[in-house]
């Protein structure tokens, strides 16, 4: 999964919620991510689901956690084709790569959905929308620039023989 760049093990591994770890095993996974990470493989996990999530926008099947499920998930994709790194797990860390003017308005839609229940209907400004759309149509014309990295092998091996000893 992580010579993959499997998209799901990134997050758990990057995840800042830690409930028992080996300190070093888990340092040594995650530079071996980073080491190895593919942007082709993260890139199309993540704008595949925004593309799907991108339906549900503006028609009746549209929630608070749906709008979260496509713009969370536009923005890594776009993370990824902008810094060719692993995306950040905090949603907010995101924020970097949008405009400053839309930090306000999404904490302040962040903050409702803490308030109401994940399957809340509600309204969400047409501008958070439009911004979805563009990161998914920016997504979908930059899909075929980006660099397909392939694992090192050794330095898995390096990894577990290291791990095993």
């Amino acid at each position: 999964m992580l010579a993959k760049s499997n998209a799901s093990f990134l997050s758990w591994l990057f995840s800042p919620i830690i409930y028992k770890a080996n300190e070093a095993f888990l340092n040594g996974m995650k530079s071996l991510a980073e080491n190895n990470f593919n942007p082709v493989a993260g890139f199309y996990h993540y704008h595949s689901m925004s593309k799907g999530f991108e339906e549900t926008l503006n028609t009746e099947k549209m929630t608070l956690k749906s709008y979260f499920y496509a713009i969370r998930t536009a923005l890594c994709a776009n993370w990824i084709y902008k810094n060719e790194t692993i995306p950040p797990v905090l949603f907010t860390e995101l924020y970097s790569i949008i405009d400053e003017k839309y930090h306000v308005t999404l904490n302040d839609l962040i903050y409702l959905k803490s308030k109401h229940i994940e399957k809340s209907t509600e309204p969400v400004s047409d501008t958070l929308i439009k911004l979805v759309k563009d990161i998914v149509a920016e997504n979908e014309s930059i899909k075929n620039n980006l660099i397909n990295k392939k694992p090192n092998p050794e330095e898995f091996n390096t990894f577990f023989l290291k791990t095993v000893e």
